[in-house]
């Protein structure tokens, strides 16, 4: 009964995301979208696509970190730097907490729902860079 709620949660939850309103316009999202349909169902395509979009999503990151880190001062930055410094730990360690408890689940949808998790991780930080970004540019 604990797997199937565990899946019944997963499952909706991956759901959740490919449903996101807020951001299905991102050109990264509606490749994804496009990826996973074009897999057929099978779980080592979908686990592709997954890692591709993280791997999209890590660009932009970088793209919105330097274009934040280019108009905030010093104070700022050297903040920034330690958060992001941070937050790479939060998500190597995440990233490897995922690997080892969804590599235990029977199933290979679990792969798919692993690589789900690590994208998103990557895809709100990149987002969240954003929004400071455009804020910092609105002053």
């Amino acid at each position: 009964m604990k797997y199937i709620l565990l899946l019944a949660f997963s499952l909706f939850s991956f759901i959740s995301y490919s449903q996101d309103n807020t951001t299905s316009n991102y050109s990264i999202d509606v490749e994804l979208k496009e990826c996973i349909k074009l897999s057929e169902g099978i779980d080592a395509e979908i686990v592709k696509c997954e890692l591709n979009a993280a791997e999209a999503w890590d660009g932009e990151l970088n793209k919105y970190y330097k274009q934040l880190m280019g108009v905030l001062n010093p104070e700022q930055q050297k903040a920034l730097k330690e958060s992001q410094r941070q937050w790479i730990i939060y998500k190597d360690m995440e990233g490897s907490f995922l690997s080892q408890f969804y590599g235990k689940q029977k199933g290979s949808m679990w792969r798919v729902v692993s690589a789900n998790r690590v994208k998103e991780i990557i895809k709100t930080r990149a987002l969240e860079l954003k929004e400071y970004y455009e804020i910092q540019q609105s002053f």
